[in-house]
């Protein structure tokens, strides 16, 4: 009866290493996987923008703007570079993959026309 005890024993911690590499390899490729990817430039045309309050005191608050994709997708961009944006300015985004959620966008300057 010891044998079989043991043999579950050795069962028990080989599955327990299997499942702590598992979760290993999970959370290095979540926290990895946007620098896998490489990001791509899209341009787009502001629909409307706005400034969302910073939390504190005596902070700026972040500019974000919905921006209309040339293929006709609306997004929502963090304004890096180039605001203040005003309806109908033509702008050049990133586009930064994400492992779980959809891509995040970042306005990095106006474009000409």
């Amino acid at each position: 009866m010891s044998k079989y005890f043991e043999a579950l024993r050795n069962a028990r911690t080989v599955l327990a290493i299997v499942v702590i590499c598992a979760l290993l390899v999970l959370v290095l490729t979540m926290k990895y996987y946007p620098g896998l990817v490489p990001s791509r430039t899209v341009v787009g045309v502001v629909q409307s923008s706005g400034i969302v309050p910073a939390a504190g005191e005596n902070q700026d608050g972040l500019e974000v703007a919905t921006i209309q994709l040339a293929d006709g997708d609306m997004v929502l961009a963090d304004v890096i570079f180039g605001g203040p944006l005003s309806r109908g300015d033509v702008v050049t985004l990133t586009e930064q993959p994400r492992l779980l959620n959809s891509p995040n966008y970042e306005v990095m300057a106006k474009s000409s026309r």
